[in-house]
């Protein structure tokens, strides 16, 4: 076998798998720590990331980043307003 079948065969950093395991993540972080309704919420902004037919890649970025903003401003989506993610973003 060659090193390019070797390196082919190999998963990589960036492998499906990797994001696979990435989103398991991501998902057990979000609902321990959000309420049942932030956690639904959460669910259908990816599934309509999924039906925008946005990458793998791209999807967990945006679920990173909401985990974070979530956890900094401490308030279901729901009553959260421009001026509490302002407080938070630098521009």
């Amino acid at each position: 076998m060659s090193r390019m079948e070797q390196d082919l065969k190999t998963p990589t950093k960036n492998s499906i798998c990797q994001y696979d395991k990435s989103f398991d993540q991501v998902y057990k972080a979000m609902q321990r720590d959000f309420s049942p309704d932030n956690f639904l919420l959460l669910q259908k902004y990816d599934h309509e990331m999924v039906n925008q037919s946005l990458s793998k890649a791209t999807r967990l970025k945006h679920l990173k980043v909401v985990l974070s903003l979530s956890r900094m401003i401490k308030k279901d989506w729901k009553d959260a307003t421009k001026d509490d993610i302002d407080g938070h973003v630098k521009a």
